[in-house]
C-alpha cells in the first residue's frame, strides 16, 4: 500500500464517520423531536424582546436608581436583607428588561454596567463602582486618588508592600463615606474612576 492509498482510505472513513454522525444527530432529532432552538425561538420563550424601543430606555434615571440604591446600601446594616431591599426599586425598574452587566478590570475602582439591547444600539449605565460605599464619579476619584497618592509615597520611602498602604488609603476613605462625611474629589487622574 502507498501513500496514495493510504490517503484515500484515509479520506473515505473520515467521510464515513461525518456521514454517521449528521445520520445520527438528524435521526434523533426526527425520532425525539428535539431540536437547538433558533435565537428567536429562544426569545420568545423566555420572554426576551431583543428589538426593545430605545426610547423606552432611560439610562440617566437607571444610574439615578443604582446610585441611590448604592447610598441606601452604604447607610444600611450591611446585611443581605438591608442591601436586598436598598436595591428592590432599582431591580423593579429593571424587571421587564433582558440586561447584561460588564466591568473593567481597573484598580482600585473597577467599574460595572448593565445594558440593555435595544433598536437602536445599545443602552448602558452604570451601577457600581467597585465599593458598597462608593456611589458617585466624585467618590470614586476621592477613592482612586487616595489609593494613587499613598501608593506613590509608599514607593518613595521605598516600602516593601505599597500595596499595604494604599489599601489603607482607601479604607480611610470608605470608612469616612459609612459615616456620611463628604470626600474631596480629586481631579481627572485619567485612571478608571476619571
Amino acid at each position: 500500500m502507498n501513500r496514495t492509498d493510504i490517503l484515500a482510505v484515509t479520506a473515505v472513513l473520515a467521510l464515513v464517520i461525518v456521514g454517521v454522525w449528521v445520520g445520527e444527530r438528524y435521526r434523533t432529532e426526527a425520532a425525539t423531536g428535539l431540536r437547538y432552538l433558533t435565537e428567536a425561538e429562544s426569545n420568545e420563550l423566555n420572554g426576551i424582546d431583543p428589538n426593545v424601543p430605545s426610547d423606552s430606555v432611560d439610562e440617566d434615571a437607571f444610574e439615578k436608581l443604582a446610585a441611590a440604591s448604592c447610598k441606601c446600601t452604604r447607610s444600611g446594616d450591611g446585611s443581605d436583607e438591608a442591601r436586598e431591599e436598598c436595591w428592590r426599586e432599582y431591580e423593579a425598574a429593571k424587571a421587564n428588561l433582558e440586561t447584561y452587566g460588564m466591568a473593567t478590570a481597573c484598580a482600585p475602582i473597577s467599574t460595572e454596567i448593565e445594558c440593555v439591547a435595544t433598536d437602536a444600539g445599545e443602552k448602558c449605565w452604570v451601577i457600581s463602582l467597585g465599593y458598597d460605599e462608593v456611589c458617585t464619579g466624585d467618590d470614586a476619584r476621592a477613592v482612586e486618588s487616595a489609593w494613587s497618592s499613598a501608593y506613590s509615597k509608599a514607593e518613595q520611602r521605598g516600602d516593601e508592600s505599597p500595596d499595604a498602604a494604599a489599601n489603607d488609603a482607601v479604607d480611610r476613605v470608605l470608612a469616612r463615606l459609612r459615616r456620611g462625611e463628604s470626600v474631596a474629589a480629586a481631579p481627572d487622574s485619567g485612571g478608571c474612576a476619571g
